[in-house]
């Protein structure tokens, strides 16, 4: 009987892993209109633009959602009592895509691989023209019914957004950014606030952060609103963002075949394997899951494993700690990483424009690297410094609330005793199948408030939410995961960075701080 059952098991795995490959075929076949072009304003400040009191209150990051899937990734931005102003907003969006190239960029499909290469080439091949550059802005009105506010409204509106932008991917020779505005009817009060919906494609989130771009939109936003000519002959005289190499080199080619190995691998790790794991008996392992990583050749291999190892004593009260402040070691790792950054960012203010050290193998090299994060199934706010606990119990809520609804891969936990030694190379791989409790990148830093007073009007409150649909990876695998396992009663903690976006340097930074967090919190 159990023979049997496993037998209907593997039968409806082997079925679902066959709807999905085909389902993946034809949405990477999947083909759309193109974007009919618009023209780009130059990004200074309009000559017509009639002299006016400036507002009270500036553009402010208000909230800052996202949600993404295996496609793309969807971000809003709402500012707040600003009134809105197309001009201003089109110049701001041009200034955008001159700092940050990569946005320009398209999908162009050579034979059996894609390729991400600039849109001057991918204009030039699609016969597109420069118009075909930049898609239009659409803008969506939102008309109160009389019975709700006009919040509520807005609201439901800039799902309604987010979740065309989700489900719609892009197609092949499309730009890889996508921009939508929410705002009221125009009969509705000049100070209204406006939302701003900005969908990318996943070959370049990760190489562009999105609070970076939200960063410089408000910086032009303020300096147009403010008339202020140096500013924006500053932000003007601004070289373009010098961090992603020629894109057409950073991208491995990405075929069907490749795409279709992928996902099974993804798959296996996550559905079959679990199942082996738990009817069949395997023999006892000659050495732990995860050994110390050796030394290797930063050209050959670009993910560093970094491996730290809590004594049985310091593993014991970091177990009963978290028992007796209501969360889990997962959560409190978290919640060290993101202070270990919290204080770093304290100590010195890192920019997404400052100089720092990174491992320069790319062509051409890449000679900045910078400090900063995005929290993958975890929501954070960064108006207030909560103590080491709240935070690591704010972790878990998050974590558990955005695990639950969406059904996400839960981390496997993997008894070291039941692994076969032939598995042993392929199962030390095992996190980039993984839903990655946080990313660490120096891609495209923000800055966080460090203190429990109100910040500045200019900056405002803002929250980044990061909703997880399915494994996550970058270019180059996850930028950060970690896994825990328990060894003869001591805690072996594994992370995983990936370079060129962190170095070796910055990560054991990083590592250090956060067992220096676990021994003494």
């Amino acid at each position: 009987m159990l023979l049997f059952a496993f037998g209907i098991g593997v039968a409806a795995v082997v079925a679902a892993l066959a709807v999905y490959v085909v389902g993946t075929w034809l949405l990477y076949a999947r083909t759309q209109p193109k974007y009919s072009g618009t023209s780009l304003l130059k990004s200074n400040i309009p000559k017509d633009l009639s002299e006016r009191a400036l507002n009270a209150q500036e553009a402010s990051f208000h909230r800052f959602t996202t949600s993404c899937g295996i496609l793309n990734m969807v971000y809003s931005l709402e500012f707040v009592g600003v009134p809105f102003d197309e001009t201003e907003l089109h110049a701001a969006i041009h200034h955008v895509l001159r700092r940050f190239p990569v946005l320009r960029s398209r999908i162009l499909q050579r034979g059996e691989q894609l390729w991400l290469v600039d849109s001057a080439a991918g204009a030039a091949a699609g016969g597109g023209g420069a118009a075909a550059v930049v898609p239009p802005i659409e803008i969506e009105y939102v008309q109160p019914d009389g019975t709700a506010s006009l919040d509520a409204e807005l609201e439901r509106s800039v799902q309604r957004v987010l979740q065309r932008h989700f489900r719609t991917p892009f197609a092949i020779a499309q730009p890889v950014w996508r921009v939508s505005l929410v705002r009221p009817s125009a009969s509705a009060s000049p100070s209204s606030s406006f939302h701003l919906v900005l969908c990318y494609d996943h070959t370049v989130m990760d190489g562009t952060a999105a609070m970076s771009v939200f960063t410089e939109l408000e910086r032009y936003l303020r300096a147009l609103r403010r008339h202020d000519g140096d500013a924006v002959a500053a932000l003007d005289a601004a070289p373009a963002h010098p961090f992603l190499p020629p894109l057409s080199e950073l991208v491995p080619p990405c075929g069907l075949a490749y795409w279709t190995k992928h996902v099974l691998t993804c798959l296996g790790y996550s559905f079959v394997l679990p199942l082996i794991l738990r009817f069949v008996p395997l023999p006892l392992p000659a050495y732990p899951l995860l050994p110390r990583p050796t030394p290797d050749d930063p050209d050959a291999r670009r993910t560093r494993w970094i491996y730290r190892e809590l004594s049985v004593e310091d593993s014991r009260r970091l177990l009963l700690q978290c028992r007796k402040e209501s969360t889990t070691i997962t959560a409190a790792i978290v919640a060290a990483a993101i202070e270990a950054v919290h204080e770093q960012q304290a100590s010195k203010t890192y920019e997404w424009s400052s100089n720092f050290s990174v491992r320069p193998h790319l062509v051409p090299p890449i000679d900045h690297e910078l400090v900063g994060c995005f929290f993958g199934g975890s929501r954070v706010n960064t108006a207030y410094n909560p103590k080491f606990w709240e935070l690591a119990r704010a972790c878990k809520k998050d974590l558990t609330d955005a695990i639950e609804p969406l059904a996400l891969l839960r981390p496997i936990t993997i008894d070291v005793s039941n692994l076969l030694n032939a598995l042993r190379p392929r199962i030390s791989y095992f996190p980039h199948g993984r839903v990655s409790l946080m990313n660490i990148s120096n891609l495209g830093a923000f800055e966080l408030p460090h203190n429990t007073s109100a910040p500045a009007a200019a900056t405002g409150n803002f929250q980044l939410v990061r909703l997880m649909r399915g494994t996550e990876e970058s270019l180059m695998g996850p930028l950060f995961c970690h896994n825990v396992v328990s060894i003869n009663g001591k805690l072996s903690i594994t992370l995983s960075y990936t370079e060129p976006s962190v170095s070796r340097e910055t990560a054991e930074h990083h590592v250090d701080r956060i067992i220096t967090l676990l021994q003494t919190s």
